[in-house]
């Protein structure tokens, strides 16, 4: 009948209609999803070109770090040769003289029985040189007089005078140390 056809097309009017607001929401929505895609393409790329250029910068310190190590161990070779050279040198036998303080119950020695002579270079270089004087008050002369006071002198590569602490003697030997270290 016609009423029921109207009704059928009234409903299928509607049915349209809300197809119609359906599909511009999809296509909306559609439209929105594709700038995210391009968005994210660009991202994307952009991303590719900064691991691309973090990949390259990696590779270049890698190469860098390579270089270093290599160059690092030939200047480590040429330190070692260098301090061998020096303490050959110097002398493969070194003598040191170290005077200990004197102990509490000792009698202290007179003033100048023993002496530390300036280095070479003068008062600013430790002393190399070491004289001791010696009077035998036991011994005289046929006349009675006492005998004179002898001295003696001694050179040593360093002489290390009463004041001198440990660290001062690990200080003059550790090239020695290093050197046997190095082999």
């Amino acid at each position: 009948t016609l009423g029921t056809q109207q009704g059928l097309a009234q409903e299928l009017q509607k049915e349209q209609v809300g197809l119609q607001e359906e599909r511009r929401g999809l296509a909306a929505r559609l439209e929105e999803q594709e700038r995210r895609l391009q968005a994210s393409e660009v991202a994307l790329s952009g991303s590719q070109a900064e691991v691309a250029s973090l990949r390259q910068e990696a590779d270049t310190q890698a190469a860098l770090l390579v270089e270093q190590g290599e160059r690092l161990h030939g200047l480590e070779m040429e330190r070692r040769r260098l301090h061998n050279q020096l303490q050959e040198l110097k002398g493969n036998i070194r003598v040191f003289c170290r005077v200990r303080p004197v102990l509490p119950g000792e009698p202290t020695p007179s003033p100048g029985f023993l002496l530390f002579p300036s280095g070479p270079g003068g008062s600013s270089d430790p002393p190399t040189r070491l004289s001791v004087s010696r009077s035998d008050e036991r011994r005289g002369t046929l006349s009675g007089t006492p005998a004179p006071t002898t001295r003696h002198d001694f050179s040593f590569d360093r002489v290390f005078p009463p004041g001198s602490g440990q660290d001062q003697v690990f200080e003059e030997i550790a090239m020695l140390v290093q050197s046997a270290l190095d082999g």
